[in-house]
């Protein structure tokens, strides 16, 4: 009950920083430029959100999520060198990396439940 009630608080609260966010995209001119960037960034911030952090904090199991987040991340690290190429695919980058937190959080809600 209490971790159902503190992901719903904090979808709520990203939901409004979601609006906040597309008002800034869509207000400052030089953000137009970049957007992809930051639109994958704010992804990577809904990732956060998701991830029960907190929990894993409580129950003092923080070593299992070390090792889950770091096989997570080093999933990744062949497609860095086989698809980054230019400094124009540092959006690659971001989706990478905000990919592999999503794929951390999915482990995590399955061993959750």
């Amino acid at each position: 009950q209490r971790l159902s009630d503190v992901l719903t608080s904090k979808l709520w609260l990203e939901l409004i920083a979601a609006v906040f966010y597309i008002l800034l995209l869509c207000l400052i001119p030089s953000m137009h430029r970049h957007w992809t960037l930051y639109a994958i960034g704010f992804f990577q911030t809904i990732s956060f959100v998701l991830f029960p952090q907190w929990y894993y904090q409580g129950v003092q199991r923080m070593r299992l999520v070390t090792y889950i987040q770091l096989f997570c991340k080093v999933l990744t690290i062949p497609f860095v060198f086989a698809l980054l190429h230019s400094p124009d695919d540092v959006w690659l980058l971001m989706l990478f990396n905000t990919l592999s937190q999503f794929l951390t959080i999915y482990y995590f809600l399955q061993v959750i439940h």
